[in-house]
């Protein structure tokens, strides 16, 4: 972390002990959260960005200062891959798509085309943590 614990403390004007891992796992998650929207994945890079510590100071604050509001309850993460969904759907559609290029090529199963889907899921995986 460039920015200590002390440094975050001082800009939150806390001046009491009970908080401080509450506070630096804000500190680590604001971090990441920074660069990701940034989007910078080398770290170096990021803390020479002239408005790095500002933007983490800031989402540090604000998590801190809303800890109470939070309402995690209705927090959930829904099945992208549940029956009938977009991405069901899809992986329906290229499913189909494999096993008729695969009749064509009179082959049980191809290593390129395997390839090539799995190539495509990892673009769309690191581009998705990209948003």
């Amino acid at each position: 972390m460039f920015l200590t614990l002390e440094e975050m403390k001082g800009y939150l004007r806390v001046d009491y002990e009970e908080d401080d891992a509450l506070i630096a796992d804000f500190l680590r998650a604001s971090e990441e959260l920074c660069m990701d929207i940034a989007p910078m994945e080398d770290q170096q890079e990021f803390e020479q960005s002239p408005n790095a510590k500002i933007a983490v100071q800031y989402a540090v604050a604000y998590q801190y200062e809303h800890r109470e509001e939070a309402d995690h309850h209705g927090v959930g993460i829904p099945d992208e891959f549940c029956e009938g969904s977009f991405c069901s759907r899809l992986y329906e559609e290229i499913a189909k798509r494999k096993k008729k290029i695969c009749e064509k090529l009179q082959v049980d199963e191809d290593l390129d085309l395997e390839h090539i889907i799995n190539c495509m899921e990892d673009f769309t995986r690191y581009m998705s943590m990209k948003m």
